[in-house]
């Protein structure tokens, strides 16, 4: 089974403080990378998880409020990423392109 993994670039935005979340697919001697063109803070990245955790705040400010529903879409986007490049692994091995 395809093993797809999630870690944050080194490099940090200057303008925007954030850092691009990179993919990389293993399965067995096939080893890929690329850039997901996804952009996060590494603050709230979860290493082990390999997703962004979302803060439980008690004041839910309008920046706070936009902040969470980020971390939500990157999450998500992340979810959304694995399934497509799973299933296009998957379809290209079967000869279904």
């Amino acid at each position: 089974m395809a093993t797809i993994v999630y870690t944050l670039s080194s490099k940090i935005d200057k303008r925007t403080g954030k850092q691009e979340i990179l993919v990389r697919l293993f399965h067995g001697r096939f080893n890929q990378r690329g850039k997901t063109n996804l952009f996060g803070f590494s603050k709230y990245w979860d290493e082990s998880n390999q997703r962004f955790s979302i803060p439980k705040v008690r004041s839910m400010t309008v920046e706070k409020r936009e902040e969470i529903e980020e971390l939500q879409l990157l999450n998500s986007e992340l979810d959304h990423l694995a399934k497509f490049l799973l299933n296009s692994f998957m379809n290209a091995g079967s000869g279904k392109v």
